[in-house]
């Protein structure tokens, strides 16, 4: 053999490298995911409007619970000026809305006992949503990403098993 193919590495060989070191150096694939639902609820919906009947639209919101010091909620309203609020204590509560021009909207509503549970229990939607989606989304993920390097080391067992597959030896006669 001569020294250039001593010291040069193939390209297979470059590339089985540059993915070990790959495999090696990232961060483990266990990031988070999302799930949602959608649930049909009691709530109550705050619309926010100027004088003039126009919405305020993307207009800040804040909520206070009863007798807290942080809000309960905090957002902007729809391009329809609305706001949804899913009140979970019995008392009253306020709402201020400002458009962040000048006009400031305070609100105050009273939600009782027995509106205070916004969710009735036959009325949640959430129980048919789970069916569609796994049950353990963490395993989920784990599963995908061991049987994606399954694949792809599968893949490359094949092609290294066909490179290596018996091919007639020449050269090695008598008269050679």
């Amino acid at each position: 053999m001569d020294t250039k193919t001593k010291t040069k590495m193939k390209p297979v060989k470059m590339f089985m490298a540059g993915l070990l070191a790959a495999l090696l150096n990232s961060s483990p694939g266990w990031c988070h995911g999302v799930m949602g639902t959608v649930d049909e609820i009691k709530a109550y919906c705050v619309t926010a409007m100027y004088d003039d009947g126009e919405p305020m639209s993307y207009a800040k919101v804040e909520v206070m619970a009863p007798e807290t010091a942080l809000p309960f909620q905090s957002g902007r309203t729809d391009r329809n000026g609305n706001f949804v609020v899913n009140t979970d204590t019995p008392g009253s509560w306020n709402v201020v809305v400002s458009d962040g021009m000048g006009h400031r909207l305070t609100l105050n509503f009273s939600v009782l006992p027995q509106e205070a549970a916004a969710i009735p229990p036959g009325n949640n939607t959430r129980d048919t949503a789970k069916e569609t989606a796994s049950e353990l989304p963490g395993q989920d993920r784990h599963w995908k990403v061991i049987s994606g390097l399954s694949v792809i080391f599968g893949l490359w067992g094949l092609f290294f098993a066909w490179k290596a597959r018996q091919k007639p030896i020449r050269g090695n006669g008598p008269n050679e």
